[in-house]
């Protein structure tokens, strides 16, 4: 009897070893299927992706079964939607595994700038305790954020370099961020919107004789690259302003018409100060100095490549 009993305990034994030999193999042998679905999927969406960066018309193609895989294929998602989003997916099945690799591609990564009320391609400085940025969507500089104390912003603050203090900022703030290049508008070609509908005039001096007086309904664009003072004249002008040089402006308004035109668009630095209200893009290659008084606002987004200060009690409202 107990040479009989040892040899069941030792049947089940070899039993139980065997069982799970063979479930440790199933297993190594999914992992394995596992991975050589996942690595195909993978290969398949940089090819996709490689393929699509050197023609755009790319939809995907017919591709070999790799690593014994089944179902293998390429999706490419390039629909207006989610424009400027390119979702490319490869995909391989093995046995019971399925693997699905996305990469998405950012046709206009400069776009995201205008998610910020100011964006700078430099540093921010906001000099002042009483510059107040309501808008919610916050601020981001490839470089430093500089900020006074007692200045408000509403939002968040994003900086490539350093930020500071986190002093009366409302939102998520962040350093060491990946910089965001600075956007191209086209508004000095031959076909762009600005020349061909615009109202040229040949040089600074002509364009402050035309913006002096009444109410105007305008794109006005200087041609050469002279600097536009606007100081002290009260121009209330709806449409956009192009100007190639330098632009300063003290007091008047300035309110983009149609909205798929920048308010002011300037080659130069600009500097606005006094009573000025702005009401749309302001888009600058150099510098912006803005310090408003009194009713002075902008009601807008601020896009700066080299640099940004808001002082004085310049408001950004919501």
């Amino acid at each position: 009897m107990v040479v009989f009993a040892v040899g069941l305990l030792s049947l089940g034994a070899v039993l139980i070893t065997a069982t799970s030999a063979a479930t440790e193999a199933q297993k190594a042998q999914n992992n394995t299927h596992s991975d050589q679905a996942f690595y195909t999927a993978e290969s398949n969406m940089q090819e996709a992706t490689l393929q699509y960066l050197n023609d755009n018309t790319y939809e995907g193609s017919i591709i070999p079964d790799l690593n014994t895989t089944t179902n293998v294929d390429i999706d490419v998602d390039d629909e207006d939607s989610h424009w400027p989003l390119v979702f490319i997916r490869g995909l391989a099945d093995k046995t019971i595994t399925n693997r699905k690799v996305l990469h998405v591609i950012d046709l206009f990564p400069a776009g995201s700038t205008f998610n910020y009320p100011a964006y700078s391609g430099a540093d921010i400085s906001l000099t002042s305790g009483s510059v107040t940025i309501n808008d919610g969507g916050g601020i981001f500089a490839n470089g430093d954020i500089d900020k006074h104390q007692n200045s408000v912003i509403d939002g968040g603050a994003y900086a490539g370099g350093t930020i500071n203090t986190t002093e009366n900022i409302g939102g998520t703030t962040a350093t060491g961020v990946e910089p965001i290049p600075f956007p191209n508008i086209d508004y000095s070609s031959p076909t762009s919107p600005y020349q061909l509908n615009g109202l040229h005039f040949p040089n600074a001096n002509a364009a402050r004789t035309y913006l002096l007086g009444n109410p105007i309904n305008a794109i006005v664009v200087v041609d050469d690259n002279s600097d536009l003072n606007l100081s002290g004249i009260n121009t209330n002008l709806t449409g956009s302003l192009v100007v190639n040089g330098d632009l300063t402006i003290s007091g008047g308004t300035y309110t983009a018409s149609p909205n798929t035109y920048a308010a002011l668009v300037v080659g130069g630095n600009l500097t606005i100060s006094g009573g000025t209200q702005v009401n749309g893009l302001i888009y600058v290659k150099g510098s912006c100095d803005i310090s408003t008084t009194g009713l002075g606002s902008i009601y807008g987004t601020i896009l700066c490549q080299n640099g940004i200060t808001l002082g004085g009690n310049t408001t950004m409202p919501n």
